[in-house]
């Protein structure tokens, strides 16, 4: 083993080899890498050393040809060769440094290129010198290289294969073990062990002990929050918060850990900071600080999951699936129902924005921010702000802003032909079209205008993303139309949007009334803001399909969802003071007969007088938008005749008697120019 520094000094220079040279290094030149991983090396030089052993693995791999299928890859051949020596002649060394050096080494391996990893941990005699290993072991350095590389071996399942009952027997006991960094790494093999098992052969792993696991699950992750709270050394919190992180799935354990105050503060204080490296490690590769703060993103992400909404097709063929999964019992509190509620999870998640769980989110996004890391915050935000009463405390900290970093790393460019699927950007979209939702757009996106223009393209994206479900689609539409109401600027890009329109006003025949609604809101604040959208609508000549769309809002004033009524009916009021518009729907009276009778229905008179307090506000607002309407209407009948046939129709339908009453004043709780609006309605037809 070489000293820190020639260690550092030789790791440098072969960075800087790699730097200048397209091929890979030549294998000798990676003889002295094992000794940069062994646990007294510095920092820097084991993430330099990370990122040398990737560059050449990565080297490798680009210059061989790829696999056939069902053939084993030729550069995975290769690179077995090249490392299979230097870690067999050090396992099978006596001297304690030289197996560190095996161990520690083959554990970054798999780090950087498992599938070489794993071929090499099943060619014969590899395991057996491990095992030896354990039978030799005498001082903790040499017993957490063994359980750190069993770690790393138990996360494939072609390694857990190999693993036998006295290792794990030795696992079990080092897991009780006094010294922190071993008990953490012992446990956290046991517990990638014990997972990894549970799911390779579900259907012939016999009759499963649910409170044996339960009980074993709840000891393990103790002595982890024990190590998180408490520990000293870096390597051995990183064990424990990755054993958390599989712990975490499991719905008790997350009720364990987000009811202990003390353990969310010091897993939020122990996220690394980000700093600029001079050494930037590849994306492949996962230095001590970068797997901490995945880890506690894991972790974070986890503890803030909500149960997924199933049909109850879908519930039922779940239950029978978990009834013949490893002979479990379809019990409710097993399975976390009871505990993983609505309710209980919006707890459980303020819990986490208590102890500071959004300061590490916004620093954990950087611009050297990994695809992981990024997805991993935002299916976090989203889950945080599913509950409405953190979506102030998420903009207050920055959300808003992280989220928009997220899209702008991940979202597909403009002209992107077919732009690869990415459930994480629209997870980073819909989270922030939830805050856009309950917020204003300035409290969102700041004052500058430009922030606002910017959002229109993620929001369209979400609505017209071929894979987005129905609420993300519903939710960008009611973000859309918040943001069409800060101006007319704002409202024309909305309308510009290629294909946006068209998929609206599908969705305003949706049987789903919310989004149905959420369509017609948008519709109406568009015609309201935007001049392309209201000649679409009212255009007349101008806009071809112009009156079967007016039929469509007229129909969808007549709904029995009141706020969608109210949008159809305010999009009818401001598109009549159009002359073209007014006239196309007195021609849709004479050919279809249900303008009037549509309009003598919003006239409703009686509600008004029946409801009380705040519950006649709607029907005040409906009839005033429908007086608009009718006074826009008849203000551009200029034909006697058509005059005279449109009164008769309005009597018999009740629509002129209700105009009267309104001007007379004879409903109570009308606005005086409701009641003005009416009159000078009513002087126009008698005129």
């Amino acid at each position: 083993m070489t000293s820190s520094g020639s260690s550092m000094q030789g790791v440098e220079q072969l960075l800087e080899q790699l730097k200048l040279t397209a091929e890979p290094a030549l294998p000798e030149e990676l003889s002295y890498l094992p000794s940069a991983f062994f646990p007294d090396q510095h920092s820097d030089a084991r993430s330099k050393a990370y990122v040398i052993l990737s560059a050449f693995c990565q080297g490798a791999r680009a210059s061989g040809p790829q696999p056939r299928r069902n053939e084993q890859n030729l550069a995975t051949i290769k690179l077995t060769k090249i490392f299979e020596n230097p870690i067999r002649t050090r396992l099978e060394e006596t001297e304690e440094k030289a197996q560190i050096e095996g161990l520690t080494f083959f554990a970054a391996l798999f780090q950087v290129d498992w599938e070489c990893a794993t071929s090499i941990f099943q060619k014969d005699g590899i395991y057996e010198l491990v095992a030896d290993c354990v039978e030799l072991v005498h001082t903790p350095h040499l017993a957490e290289a063994i359980a750190q590389l069993l770690g790393q071996a138990c996360g494939h399942k072609t390694c857990r294969a190999l693993i036998t009952p006295p290792v794990l027997q030795w696992l079990e006991m080092e897991s009780r073990n006094l010294n922190s960094s071993l008990r953490a790494a012992a446990a956290v093999t046991l517990i990638k062990y014990s997972k990894g098992t549970l799911t390779d052969q579900p259907e012939t792993s016999g009759p499963f002990d649910q409170q044996s696991e339960r009980r074993a699950d709840a000891q393990l992750a103790h002595v982890l929050k024990e190590e998180v709270i408490k520990g000293t050394s870096s390597a051995s919190v990183s064990y424990a918060v990755e054993g958390l992180a599989y712990l975490s799935i499991n719905p008790e354990i997350k009720e364990l850990l987000s009811q202990d105050s003390s353990c969310l503060k010091s897993l939020f204080e122990r996220a690394p900071r980000r700093t600029k490296r001079t050494v930037k490690p590849s994306a492949d590769v996962h230095p001590q600080d970068t797997s901490l703060l995945y880890g506690i993103l894991t972790v974070t992400s986890n503890l803030c999951a909500h149960r997924p909404q199933m049909t109850e097709e879908e519930s039922q063929l779940d239950k029978l699936r978990r009834m013949t999964q490893s002979g479990r019992k379809p019990s409710n509190v097993a399975d976390g129902t009871l505990i993983e509620t609505e309710e209980v999870v919006n707890r459980r998640v303020r819990r986490l924005v208590s102890a500071g769980v959004l300061d590490v989110l916004a620093l954990s996004i950087t611009s050297e921010s990994s695809p992981g890391v990024r997805a991993t915050v935002a299916r976090t935000m989203l889950n945080i702000v599913q509950d409405r009463e953190n979506r102030g405390k998420v903009l207050q900290s920055g959300g808003a802003k992280v989220l928009v970093a997220i899209v702008k790393q991940d979202l597909p460019a403009k002209d992107a032909k077919q732009p690869a699927d990415n459930p994480s950007v629209r997870d980073a979209i819909q989270a922030l079209a939830k805050l856009a939702i309950t917020s204003s757009p300035i409290q969102v996106f700041g004052p500058n205008v430009g922030a606002m223009y910017d959002a229109v393209r993620p929001f369209s994206y979400l609505l017209l993303h071929q894979s987005s479900s129905l609420l993300q689609r519903f939710e960008a539409m009611m973000a859309l139309t918040n943001l069409a109401s800060h101006g007319s600027e704002v409202a024309d890009r909305i309308s510009k949007v290629d294909g946006l329109l068209d998929r609206v006003e599908l969705l305003m025949l949706e049987d789903h009334t919310l989004v149905r609604r959420a369509s017609v809101e948008l519709v109406c604040n568009l015609i309201g803001g935007s001049e392309e959208v209201f000649n679409r609508y009212g255009g007349g000549a101008k806009s071809p399909n112009a009156k079967s769309k007016l039929h469509i809002i007229l129909a969808l004033s007549d709904v029995d969802d009141m706020p969608t009524r109210l949008a159809a009916a305010g999009s009818l009021a401001v598109l009549t003071s159009a002359p073209s518009a007014a006239q196309q729907l007195i021609e849709l009276q004479e050919e279809k007969h249900n303008v009037l009778p549509i309009l003598a229905e919003a006239l409703d008179l009686t509600a008004i007088q029946e409801a009380k307090g705040e519950e006649k506000a709607p029907y005040i607002g409906l009839v005033h938008r429908s007086i608009v309407s009718i006074r826009n209407i008849l203000t551009t009948i200029e034909d006697a005749e058509t005059k005279k046939a449109v009164l008769a129709k309005m009597k018999e339908v009740g629509l002129f008697d209700a105009l009267v009453k309104v001007a007379k004043n004879e409903v109570e709780g009308l606005p005086n120019g409701v009641s003005i609006l009416a009159l000078e309605t009513v002087k126009h037809l008698l005129s």
